[in-house]
């Protein structure tokens, strides 16, 4: 033992881990009187070598890990617990050794999964000698916590009984939880890291105590901001590692928490940038990425609402820009922490999204919020009855209309499923009732879910197919040039419409409507394919109109002219459709052959080129014709 500590030229300290590992090793075999007595040992030595203290922790700790003194019952499987014999006296422990008096003598403690069991003379020599002795190393003369040894004790107490560890636990986390009270930056750093320690320990049963505890101790002030941070710290630490549901029985109380440090005068006070840099806990605040691991990992059947609590008491303020940020901003991490929660099923969350959007239907409509399956008018103050005091309520609907979208869009869902199609069918109708909303963002999200849900033969979508079409091209047209979100997303909806819902009929007035859209006038400087992908659209309708033919003129020279490969190949897959659909007169359809044998010159289109000719020659198999070809393709 001396040996380790006249350890010379070791300064990266490898030597004295070895020397630690090895006498943890030996101390793994010993039985429990000589184990006992190197750990006595061990606390007796930290008087004497007061220059090899660190050491020394290092060392205890790696032994204490070693406990080894677990017996599983296989004959009490059904208890959690044996209550100890009070006939046992400390007289029975003979130099370290207890005296076997049987499992009547033992007491079962939970290790992993297993029921084992420990002596109970072992368990009071850990209790009278062993956890006080860590107590006194756990924190420092300077008020610094020692990790290691918070880790230690914690460890030791999950040794002891149910009621040891309910009289113990609770004073050694407040001593910890005492320290983040502390001015120094340093002590408190030191203290988080201790407390996140033993949370990791002890599991997601004792993270509500955890956060009790915190709550109780730091109520004023700075304060105050060191328990925002705190609790984001644990929720960061532990929330990764748990089992779904583990912390359902107290995520109102972390979801109060997390709204405090949100919208409260704590979060102002972290705005005004004299306080904020004042300490490591204003800086900034991580509240919203623990929003999103908290909805993770609770379950969702059972916390959908309560989840939802967490912005819904907010809605009133949100006609302040900052608040409006802060709830925004709150809802795309519930929604991203939803979409990644495994205990969200596909039916549970439709009918979730379908309860919200009705509801905020309802309200934009009426100024009445439906609770309970009751319609509740929402007033103001007296002066102000009967009118909308809530005017931030469509931020619900846009969380409703982003959970739904983003399902759509990663869910596998079968298109011939009964069961699954009567679900969505209610949402066309919703849907549609949606485009009358003011707020852009709802028209955006609604348009979106609409493209997916276009893919699917709902019976719905015949009903209301011909005013949904209207209504999104009244949209279209109003947007003009601009693209904005609103815009692009009619666009897509109409390429979704025009290629899936063939149900429905479309005039050619309206096709001579979408036509006329800027985006065909200046396909050659668009930035992007929109004008193409819905040009294809209404090519595979098969509807005769005159403008039609001018527009794929235009389409020609832009495969020639244009210098992207993606562009090309749309506008190839346009022509080629339309020649082998549309009725084409003699003289035209020769115009357009000698176009692609002219440019078979052309390197970067002749492929294009050579695939219209195959697709003609099928369809039309003429010798003459393939005469031409091959003798201008001969001259080149």
């Amino acid at each position: 033992m001396n040996s380790l500590f006249e350890v010379k030229g070791d300064k990266d300290g490898n030597l004295v881990q070895s020397a630690i590992e090895v006498i943890s090793c030996i101390a793994a075999q010993l039985q429990w009187g000589p184990y006992y007595s190197q750990l006595m040992e061990l606390f007796r030595m930290m008087t004497l070598q007061s220059d090899h203290v660190k050491v020394l922790i290092r060392l205890l700790c790696a032994v204490l890990d070693k406990f080894h003194f677990h017996e599983t019952s296989h004959e009490n499987e059904d208890y959690e617990e044996i209550v100890e014999d009070d006939d046992v006296e400390m007289s029975n422990i003979k130099d370290g050794f207890p005296e076997d008096k049987g499992l009547e003598n033992r007491v079962l403690v939970t290790k992993d999964e297993d029921k084992c069991c420990i002596p109970v003379s072992i368990q009071r020599q850990l209790r009278a000698r062993v956890l006080p002795e860590f107590t006194k190393l756990m924190v420092s003369k300077e008020n610094i916590i020692n990790i290691p040894v918070a880790l230690a004790v914690v460890k030791v107490l999950k040794l002891m009984p149910k009621d040891v560890v309910e009289v113990e636990l609770p004073r050694i986390v407040q001593n910890i939880v005492n320290l983040l009270k502390n001015r120094s930056q340093t002590v408190r750093d030191e203290a988080r890291a201790g407390l996140l320690a033993v949370s990791s320990i002890l599991g997601a049963s004792y993270f509500g105590f955890l956060i009790e505890k915190l709550q109780e101790s730091l109520k004023r002030g700075y304060e105050v901001h060191v328990l925002g941070f705190t609790l984001n710290a644990l929720v960061a630490k532990i929330c990764p590692a748990l089992k779904m549901g583990e912390i359902d029985y107290c995520v109102e109380n972390i979801l109060r928490l997390l709204e405090n440090d949100l919208f409260s005068g704590v979060a102002d006070e972290k705005e005004v940038e004299k306080l904020a840099f004042k300490m490591k806990e204003t800086k900034r605040t991580r509240s919203y990425e623990s929003i999103k691991l908290v909805a993770q990992v609770v379950t969702f059947q059972l916390h959908c609402g309560t989840l939802l609590n967490l912005v819904k008491g907010r809605l009133k303020d949100a006609l302040h820009p900052k608040v409006k940020i802060k709830v925004e901003r709150a809802l795309r991490q519930l929604a991203l922490g939803i979409q990644l929660n495994p205990s969200v099923k596909q039916e549970e969350l439709l009918i979730f999204v379908h309860g919200l959007v009705e509801d905020g239907v309802v309200y934009e409509k009426s100024g009445m919020l439906v609770s309970g399956g009751k319609i509740v008018i929402v007033k103001g103050s007296p002066d102000d009855l009967g009118k909308v005091k809530i005017p931030s309520q469509h931020l619900i609907t846009e969380f409703a209309l982003h959970l739904l979208e983003s399902h759509l869009k990663r869910a596998k869902m079968s298109k011939s499923d009964p069961s699954l199609l009567s679900m969505l069918d209610p949402l066309i109708l919703l849907l549609h009732s949606c485009l009358e909303s003011k707020h852009g963002a709802v028209l955006h999200l609604t348009l979106k879910c609409l493209s997916h849900l276009f893919r699917f033969p709902l019976p719905s979508i015949a009903v209301v197919g011909e005013d949904l079409l209207g209504i999104i091209l009244d949209m279209a047209q109003k947007s003009g040039k601009a693209e904005t979100q609103v815009s692009q997303a009619c666009f897509h909806a109409l390429v979704a419409f025009l290629k899936h819902a063939k149900g429905v009929n479309i005039s050619v007035e309206q096709i001579r409507i979408i036509l006329q859209f800027p985006l065909f006038v200046d396909l050659e400087t668009a930035e992007n394919n929109t004008g193409l992908v819905l040009l294809k659209a209404i090519v595979s309708r098969k509807l005769l109109i005159p403008e039609l033919y001018d527009i794929i003129n235009k389409i020609s020279n832009l495969m020639v002219r244009s210098h992207t490969a993606t562009v090309r190949q749309y506008c190839s897959q346009i022509i080629l459709q339309f020649l082998l659909d549309y009725p084409l007169g003699g003289r035209r359809l020769q115009q357009h052959l000698d176009f692609f044998v002219s440019n078979l010159r052309l390197v970067y289109i002749w492929e294009y080129c050579l695939q219209f000719f195959i697709h003609v020659l099928v369809i039309f198999p003429n010798l003459s014709l393939m005469l031409i070809i091959t003798s201008n393709v001969a001259s080149f």
